[in-house]
C-alpha cells in the first residue's frame, strides 16, 4: 500500500473515531435529557388533561414529546414550553441537567414548592419564564454570578417568592426583561440594578419592597417599562429619572412616596402612561405638565397634590384617562378640558373645585365615564352633558348644584349608573330619564325633588339599585314599580308618599334592602311582601300603615333588619315571626299591637335588638325569650306584661339596655340582673315589683 493510501486510511479512521465518539456523546446527553424529563415527569401530581401522561412516553423519542424542541446537531433539547397545561407540581433539581436549554416555561400551572438551583447554573438559558404558578424560595444570593449569562428575559412573577432581589443580578448584563412582580420579596431594590444597560422593561411591583427609589435607576437609558407599584417604598423620586428618555410606561401607584413629583419626569416626553396614586405627593401640578403630549393614561389619584389644574392640561390630546380625584385641587375647571376630545375616563371627584361645570366637558364625545363628585361645584348641570352620549357612568353626587335636572340627560342611552344625590336639584324628575333602558343604578337622594314618581318608571326595567330618598314626591307609588324585576336596592323614605303600598311591589323578588319609611302610606302592608324571600332589610316605620302584621313575613327568611314601628298595626305579632332566623334587629314599638310575645321569638337566636315597647301587649314573658343570648337591647316598657320576671333574665350577658317600666311586673328584682356584665342602662320603675337592687354602677334606675 502506498503511502498516500495509508494516509488516506489513516485519514478515514480518525474521522471515523471521531464521530463514534461524537455519536457515543450524543447518546449519553440525550439519555441525560430523557432522564432529566423523566424525573420531572414522575414530580407531577395532577396532568388534567394526561398531556404529559399520554405523550411523554419512553417509547417515543425525546424530541417528539409535547413541549420539548431539540437542536438538529445533537438532538439536544433546547426548548421546553408546558405553558398553561394546569400542572400541578414541583420542580426536581435534575431539571438543571437540560445544559442546552436556551428557553424554559413553565407559566400558568400551579407548581409549588422552591425553585432549584440547579436552573441558575443553566449556561445557554436566555428566556426563563415561571409566572403564574405557587412556587415559593428565595433567589440565591448568587445568582447570575456564574452562569446565566446569556439571560435576556426573567419572568417570576405571581408567585409566592420571598427575601431579598439578590444584588448579583447585576451580573446577567444581558438581561433585556425582568419581571419579579406579585410575589413576596422584601428589602431594598438594589442599587446594582442599575448595572442592567440592556433592560427595557423592569416590573417589581406588587411586592414588600422598602426604601427609596435608587437614582442608579437613570443608568437604564433603553428602559420602557417601569414597574414599582404596590410597595412600600418611601422618599422622593430621584430627579434622575428624567434621564430615562425612553420610557413610555411608569407606575409608582400604593407606595409611600412624597414630597413633590420632580419636574424632571415632565421632560420624559414618550411617556404613555403615568401612575403615581395613592402617595403622599404634595404640591402643585407643573404647567410642564402639558409636555407629555404622547400621554393616554395620567393618574395623579389619592394624593395631597393642591392648587389649580393647568391650563396646560388641555394640550394632553391623546389622552384616554385622567384621574385627579381624591386631592385638594381647588378652583375651577379649566375650559381647556375641552380639548382631550380622546378622553374616555374624567374622574376630579374629592377635591375642592368649585364654580360651574364647564360648558366646554360636552366636547368630550368620546367620555365614558365622568366623575366630579364630592367637591363644591354650584349652579346647574350644563345642557351640553347631553352630547356625550357614549356615556356610562355619570357621578355629580355631593355638591351644590341645583336648578332642575336637565331633560338632556334623557339622551344618554348608553348611561348604566347615573349619580345626582346629596345636591340641591329640584323641580320633577324629566320623564326622558326613565326611557334610560340601559340604566343599572339612580341616586336621586338628598335633594328637593317633588312631583310624583311617574308611571314611566316601569320602562326601565334593569333598574337594579334605585334611591329616591329625602326629597319631596308625593302622590302614590306607581303599580308600574313591579316591572323593576331586578331591582336590588329600593329607597323611597323621607318623602310624602301616600297610599297604599301597591301589590305589585311582590314581584320585587330579587330586592334585598327595601325603605318605605317616613312617609304618609296607609292601610294594610299586602301580602305579597311574602313574596321578597331575598329581602334582608325592610323599613315601614313612621307611616300611618294600620291591621295586622301579615304573617306571609314569616316567608322572608333572609330578613336580618326588620322595623315596623311608629304605625297603627293591631292585632297579635304573628307567630310566624319566629320563622326569621337570621333576624337581628327588630323594631315594633309605638303599635296598637296586643296579645302575648309568641313564643316563637325564641327562635331567633340572632337577634340583637328587640322593640316591642309603647304597645297593649299583655301576659307573661314567654320563657323562650331568654334563648336570645346576642341580644344587646330589649324593651318591652309601656306594656300590659305581668307576672315575676325570671331569674333566667341572667343568661342574656350581652344585654346593655334593659327597659321593662310601665307594666305589671310583680315580684322580687331577681339577683341575676345585677350579675349581666355589660348591663348599663336598667329601666323597672312603675312596675309592682319588691326588694332592692343592690349596687350595679353605671345603671338607670
Amino acid at each position: 500500500m502506498d503511502r498516500s493510501s495509508q494516509l488516506y486510511l489513516f485519514g478515514t479512521s480518525l474521522l471515523l473515531l471521531q464521530w463514534l465518539i461524537d455519536y457515543s456523546s450524543a447518546n449519553s446527553y440525550i439519555n441525560l435529557d430523557r432522564s432529566s424529563l423523566t424525573a420531572f415527569k414522575s414530580r407531577i401530581s395532577f396532568d388534567p388533561h394526561n398531556i404529559l401522561t399520554k405523550n411523554w412516553s419512553s417509547r417515543r423519542n425525546v424530541c417528539s414529546w409535547i413541549g420539548v424542541t431539540c437542536d438538529s446537531r445533537y438532538h439536544r433539547v433546547t426548548r421546553l414550553d408546558i405553558s398553561s397545561m394546569g400542572i400541578v407540581g414541583t420542580i426536581p433539581p435534575e431539571i438543571g441537567n437540560l445544559s442546552f436549554l436556551v428557553s424554559l416555561d413553565f407559566s400558568e400551572n400551579s407548581f409549588h414548592g422552591p425553585i432549584p438551583p440547579s436552573i441558575f447554573n443553566m449556561s445557554f438559558l436566555e428566556d426563563l419564564n415561571l409566572r403564574n404558578n405557587s412556587l415559593s424560595s428565595s433567589l440565591p444570593f448568587d445568582m447570575c454570578k456564574h452562569n446565566l449569562h446569556r439571560l435576556k428575559r426573567l419572568r417570576i412573577s405571581f408567585n409566592k417568592l420571598y427575601g431579598e432581589i439578590p444584588s448579583s443580578l447585576e451580573h446577567c448584563s444581558q438581561l433585556e426583561y425582568v419581571s419579579l412582580r406579585s410575589n413576596n420579596f422584601s428589602g431594598h431594590v438594589p442599587t446594582q440594578i442599575g448595572k442592567l444597560t440592556m433592560l427595557q422593561e423592569l416590573y417589581l411591583g406588587a411586592n414588600y419592597l422598602s426604601g427609596t427609589i435608587p437614582k442608579e435607576i437613570a443608568n437604564l437609558t433603553n428602559l420602557q417599562w417601569l414597574g414599582l407599584h404596590n410597595n412600600n417604598l418611601s422618599g422622593n423620586i430621584p430627579k434622575e429619572i428624567g434621564n430615562l428618555r425612553m420610557l413610555q410606561w411608569l407606575d409608582l401607584n400604593t407606595n409611600k412616596l412624597s414630597d413633590n413629583i420632580p419636574n424632571e419626569i415632565f421632560a420624559l416626553t414618550n411617556l404613555q402612561t403615568l401612575v403615581v396614586s395613592v402617595n403622599n405627593f404634595r404640591g402643585h401640578v407643573p404647567i410642564e405638565i402639558g409636555n407629555l403630549t404622547m400621554l393616554r393614561l395620567l393618574d395623579l389619584s389619592t394624593n395631597k397634590l393642591s392648587g389649580n389644574i393647568p391650563l396646560e392640561i388641555g394640550a394632553l390630546t391623546n389622552l384616554r384617562y385622567l384621574d385627579m380625584s381624591f386631592n385638594t385641587f381647588s378652583q375651577h375647571v379649566p375650559r381647556e378640558i375641552g380639548n382631550l376630545k380622546e378622553l374616555q375616563s374624567l374622574y376630579l371627584s374629592n377635591n375642592k373645585l368649585y364654580g360651574n361645570i364647564p360648558n366646554a366637558i360636552g366636547a368630550l364625545t368620546n367620555l365614558q365615564n365622568l366623575d366630579v363628585s364630592v367637591n363644591n361645584f354650584s349652579g346647574h348641570v350644563p345642557k351640553e352633558i347631553g352630547n356625550l352620549k357614549m356615556l356610562q357612568w355619570l357621578n355629580v353626587r355631593t355638591n351644590k348644584l341645583s336648578g332642575n335636572i336637565p331633560n338632556d340627560i334623557g339622551g344618554l342611552t348608553n348611561l348604566q349608573t347615573l349619580s345626582m344625590d346629596f345636591n340641591s336639584f329640584s323641580g320633577q324628575v324629566p320623564r326622558q330619564i326613565w326611557n334610560l333602558t340601559m340604566l343599572l343604578t339612580l341616586y336621586l337622594g338628598n335633594n328637593m325633588l317633588s312631583g310624583n314618581i311617574p308611571t314611566e318608571i316601569g320602562v326601565a326595567t334593569n333598574l337594579q339599585y334605585l334611591d329616591m330618598s329625602f326629597n319631596n314626591f308625593s302622590d302614590h307609588v306607581p303599580r308600574e314599580i313591579g316591572n323593576l324585576t331586578s331591582l336590588q336596592l329600593l329607597f323611597l323614605n323621607n318623602n310624602k308618599l301616600s297610599g297604599n303600598i301597591p301589590t305589585n311591589i311582590g314581584t320585587l323578588t330579587n330586592i334585598q334592602y327595601l325603605d318605605m319609611s317616613f312617609n304618609n302610606f296607609r292601610d294594610h302592608v299586602p301580602r305579597e311582601i311574602g313574596n321578597l324571600t331575598s329581602l334582608q332589610t325592610l323599613y315601614l316605620n313612621n307611616n300611618k300603615l294600620s291591621g295586622n302584621i301579615p304573617k306571609e313575613i314569616g316567608a322572608l327568611t333572609n330578613l336580618q333588619t326588620l322595623s315596623m314601628s311608629f304605625n297603627n298595626f293591631n292585632g297579635h305579632v304573628p307567630k310566624e315571626i319566629g320563622n326569621l332566623t337570621m333576624l337581628q334587629w327588630l323594631n315594633l314599638r309605638t303599635n296598637k299591637l296586643s296579645g302575648n310575645i309568641p313564643k316563637e321569638i325564641g327562635a331567633l337566636t340572632n337577634l340583637q335588638y328587640l322593640a316591642i315597647n309603647l304597645n297593649n301587649i299583655s301576659g307573661q314573658m314567654p320563657r323562650e325569650i331568654w334563648n336570645l343570648t346576642m341580644l344587646q337591647m330589649l324593651y318591652l316598657g309601656s306594656n300590659n306584661l305581668s307576672g315575676n320576671i325570671p331569674k333566667e333574665i341572667g343568661a342574656l350577658t350581652n344585654l346593655q339596655t334593659l327597659s321593662m317600666q310601665f307594666n305589671s311586673f310583680s315580684g322580687h328584682v331577681p339577683r341575676e340582673i345585677q350579675n349581666l356584665p355589660k348591663l348599663q342602662e336598667l329601666y323597672l320603675d312603675a312596675n309592682n315589683l319588691s326588694g332592692k337592687i343592690l349596687t350595679i354602677s353605671m345603671l338607670l334606675v
